[in-house]
């Protein structure tokens, strides 16, 4: 008799009837798995839809191996069935460990099957000479399938060969010690599926020397392998190969070949922002508590934890003296006067009072001038809600000022809703609300908002409603609504905004837009309604990591004007062929984001060469996240409130920067924000107590131990604003952004190339910049310039005679002139017009030319030439011959001195030497300028005529 446990586990094959017996004995196996069994019949049959299924329901060892010692890949690949092991690769299948070789697992298959064909034959002699009952034959059956089953996979052994080398391996630093692999299947598996890699590195380019080695089993797509404890600094070389139980293929270089581990921080030996900070933090802390007088109040430990605690219920002894208290009144009809709103939500419900309106206390008839520096310290408050009683305890001992005065009514209502069980009942309120919200009657509302994970409410002064059902009881009598009627009807925005504001970006490496607005006292910074904690942006690779290599690019790039051609294109000044692999990659991955974020800001493409790479650091949110910054030209990173508005876009918010801040480190950072916050808070309380009891001190030592306290918390006060300015990012990055002296990375021309249908790729301010860095010429005085315009304009150039490109370029030299105007056409009808010859010096035609103050060389007919050209043809077309000539024929009209341009038009002929001429001449050349530019001329000259 067989085994009752065989490989193939034959008693459940193809559903046999088992006999009562048989059942007893199957129960007694209670370690077998039932699922595992069934998996196993499925390979084997080639049920691949059943196979699927198993995988999906049940939580099964896909590695476990049958009696004969092969695992379900084992059989999957020996079958030949590519689909099966596929299904079983992405589940995590490996090939069994219990051969070493390949000639062993060749000896045990042939053992096995020797010995399967001996038992058939003995039962097929039993049941033939003793003409045996059922069971033999049952058991004869048996055998039949597993010989069948064993000769399939000793055929598909046989017929295996190792796999082809992997179709693609490629490598990218993700830390400064640290590199990830990533390895594509081969392209072509017929009979020779892929089950396993083996990576290789070396510090040779020719593997002389081998430095690791590692082989890869999990293959869950996308099968990577991570290289840690590297050599910071050192170059690494890698390839690979793939193989199955048959051996492996020929190694494959990785792309790039080598790469540098190391950090774009190498290059100046930088720190990260925040190494240390939350360190540095906790120790002023201590100090600071230490530092208390004794009649302060007292402090919690820092615990060390980042995230504001968690909503729980404030346990409260129970007493007589709690059935004399008077129970909190919600307000309901919100008249002049300063308001706390709270807002708790769990899904599509909201809390709401027994008066079907949200928990809403007065915290003061009237708000005081300073109400934006009370918001933001408020929000500083919601980082630390479980120290909002001794905050307000110890401002109670200094009332000094109209603002402590209304800090403290802050305090005493958001500590109203936090005790008692007429109020909220949780210590945590929430996150505040980006902007508090006001109407015409004077009326001003703060709104703290809190996500209660469970539906269970701690206090039963307040029920659950469904928002929506809130909303449709909300009814707008008056023109203007009221706050009240304001907070109902934007609940919907108010939880959106607490939803989308707490949950960060995904692990990645994304390139950002910077564009502020700015107004008498604030400047606001533009970011998305989906994502208000971060700015706009869009992403460039999964890899957040940037290499040293790749940073030293952007800053190379800086000093090189882009190439005009796709072949020039490839090659990136300043950087050896050995990392020009690595930097030609990160330089496609950026300029394929930079044309998606243009498109999604919606940037004319006009404006659009002249955005810069911010490349004074790279952005690190956290560990996972790091952003580099687009910035337009300097004069257009800010805009005015007043004209922004009516062009601002629908899905856009404008948040403070001090708010922006706080919410983005608050997702991001939130264990550095919130000992900051909490710190902040604490010292500024602490210096009103010590401005208090330095007015009281009367004796010498009261008022020198005042002045020493006083004295103490300045100190701490620098320290931690130490701490915060070299944490915050954005003040930094608008502050370059402004700077007209800072260029950054201009974006090439391969960056901007049919990003909006059109090639922008040329900056009339930057190219000038470049090409005065380039040639840098004495600049001419007024007098040089006008005696020598004539001759170089009427001057054909060489590359115009040699190549007949019949392109133009015109540079003015005026004095002071800032920018020279490159006037070029080309043609657009072609897909690759950028890559055709161009002459050396030829540009393309971006606005007027002339010099200052009106100073110009025939700028009104060469402004007709172009703009007859614009009616009449496409943005980009090459100029030809005739329209040459035309040109020609408009230089050669002497330059206009200033006061020519004054004169009337007859006598302007007598001044540029028409009285020589004849009628004839001077009508000829009068009908040819008409020709040329007739609407730009007479406009030009009504413009003189006024003058």
């Amino acid at each position: 008799m067989p085994r009752w446990r065989q490989g193939s586990m034959e008693v459940l094959v193809d559903g046999l009837n088992m006999t009562k017996a048989e059942r007893k004995r199957l129960e007694k196996l209670s370690k077998i798995n039932i699922h595992l069994h069934a998996l196993y019949a499925a390979v084997e049959h080639g049920q691949l839809e059943k196979a699927r299924a198993i995988l999906k329901t049940t939580d099964v060892d896909v590695n476990s191996v049958n009696g004969d010692g092969f695992s379900l890949l084992d059989i999957a690949v020996m079958t030949n069935n590519q689909q099966m092991a596929r299904l079983l690769l992405t589940c995590g299948a490996r090939e069994s460990s219990q051969f070493l070789s390949t000639d062993s697992r060749c000896s045990h298959l042939q053992e096995l099957v020797r010995k399967a064909q001996r038992r058939v034959d003995m039962l097929t002699s039993y049941v033939s000479s003793t003409n045996g009952g059922k069971e033999s034959e049952k058991q004869r059956t048996l055998w039949q399938r597993r010989l069948k089953l064993l000769n399939r996979m000793k055929v598909g052994f046989d017929q295996t060969r190792p796999p082809d080398p992997p179709a693609r391996v490629t490598v990218e630093v993700t830390g400064p010690q640290e590199v990830r692999l990533r390895l594509d299947e081969p392209e072509c598996q017929h009979q020779a599926i892929c089950t396993k890699y083996k990576v290789q590195w070396s510090t040779s380019a020719d593997f002389s020397s081998v430095a690791g080695e590692r082989d890869v089993t999990d293959l869950v797509p996308p099968p990577e392998l991570p290289v840690r404890q590297l050599t910071q600094g050192r170059r690494y070389f890698f390839r690979a190969a793939a193989g199955n139980f048959c051996g492996w293929s020929r190694f494959v270089s990785s792309s790039p070949a080598g790469v540098l581990p190391s950090v774009w921080r190498d290059a100046d030996q930088r720190a990260s922002r925040l190494s240390g900070k939350v360190a540095s933090l906790d120790r002023l802390f201590t100090q600071i508590r230490d530092s208390r007088p004794q009649y302060a109040s007292d402090l919690r430990n820092l615990d060390g934890q980042s995230e504001s605690p968690m909503a729980r219920k404030n346990i409260k002894k129970k007493s007589i003296k709690n059935l004399f208290q008077t129970a909190i009144k919600f307000q309901k009809h919100l008249r002049s006067g300063v308001y706390l709103a709270s807002v708790i939500y769990h899904e599509d419900r909201v809390a709401m009072t027994t008066e079907d309106f949200l928990p809403v206390l007065e915290v003061d008839e009237s708000y005081p001038s300073s109400i934006h520096a009370d918001f933001h310290w408020l929000m500083k408050v919601a980082c630390t809600w479980d120290d909002v009683r001794s905050l307000r305890q110890d401002m109670e001992r200094s009332l000094s000022s109209s603002s402590v005065h209304f800090r403290i009514k802050l305090l005493a209502a958001a500590e109203q809703l936090q005790v008692g069980d007429s109020a909220l009942g949780v210590q945590d309120l929430g996150q505040l609300y980006f902007k508090p919200l006001r109407d015409s009657h004077g009326t001003l509302v703060f709104v703290v908002i809190y996500h209660m994970r469970s539906g269970k409410l701690p206090s039963a002064s307040v029920r659950w409603q469904q928002v929506n059902k809130l909303q449709r009881k909300v009814s707008t009598s008056e023109e203007e609504p009221t706050v009240g009627e304001s907070l109902i009807s934007e609940i919907k925005d108010i939880i959106t905004y607490h939803m989308v504001s707490s949950v960060g970006v995904s692990r990645g490496l994304y390139l950002g837009y910077l564009q502020c607005q700015t107004s008498v006292d604030i400047i606001r910074v533009s970011v998305s309604k989906d994502k208000p904690n971060v700015l706009p942006h869009v992403r460039v690779r999964d890899n957040p990591h940037v290499s040293s290599e790749e940073w030293e690019w952007l800053q190379e790039s800086s000093s090189y004007r882009p190439p005009t051609s796709e072949e020039d294109g490839d090659v990136t000044p300043g950087v050896t062929s050995s990392s020009q692999s690595v930097t030609s990659r990160f330089r496609t991955q950026v300029e394929t984001a930079v044309r998606r974020l243009l498109k999604l800001m919606d940037v004319p493409a006009e404006q659009a060469a002249n955005h810069r790479l911010y490349n004074a650091e790279v952005l690190e949110l956290n560990g996972t996240t790091s952003f580099l910054l687009l910035v337009p030209a300097a004069d257009q990173v800010c805009s005015i409130k007043q004209t922004e508005e009516l062009t601002a876009p629908n899905d856009c918010l404008r948040l403070p920067v001090q708010i922006f801040e706080m919410v983005h480190m608050m997702t991001y950072q939130r264990s550095f924000v919130s000992r900051y916050s909490r710190i902040s808070s604490i010292l500024e309380t602490d210096t009103i107590m010590a401005q208090h009891a330095h007015r009281e001190a009367f004796s010498d030592a009261e008022i020198s131990e005042a002045r020493g306290r006083l004295s103490q918390l300045q100190t701490f006060q620098t320290e931690l604003e130490g701490v915060w300015r070299t944490s915050r990012w954005l003040t930094d990055a608008i502050a370059w952004a402004r700077d007209k002296t800072q260029e950054g990375c201009p974006l090439s021309v391969a960056a901007l190339r049919s990003w909006d249908g059109r090639d922008v790729s040329v900056s009339p301010v930057r190219d000038a910049k470049r090409l005065r860095k380039e040639e840098a010429p004495p600049a001419p005085s007024p007098a040089e310039f006008r005696r020598s315009s004539s001759q170089r304009l009427l001057k054909p150039r060489p590359e115009f005679q040699k190549s007949r490109t019949s392109e133009c370029l015109l540079k003015s030299r005026g004095a002071g002139d800032e920018g020279r105007a490159l006037l070029g056409y080309q043609d657009s009808s072609s897909e690759d017009s950028l890559s055709r010859p161009r002459p050396p010096n030829s540009a393309r035609i971006v606005g007027g030319v002339g010099g200052s103050g009106g100073e110009g060389t025939g700028g009104t007919q060469l402004l007709s030439v172009a703009s007859d050209l614009r009616k009449s043809s496409a943005p980009d077309v090459y100029v030809h011959a005739d329209v040459e000539r035309q040109w020609n024929a408009a230089l050669s009209r002497s330059t206009p001195s200033f006061g020519e341009r004054l004169a009337p038009p007859t006598r302007q002929l007598r001044m540029r030497g028409g009285g020589d001429r004849s009628p004839s001449d001077a009508s000829s050349l009068a009908s040819s300028a008409r020709s040329l530019s007739s609407n730009d001329t007479e406009t030009d000259t009504v413009q003189c005529r006024r003058g």
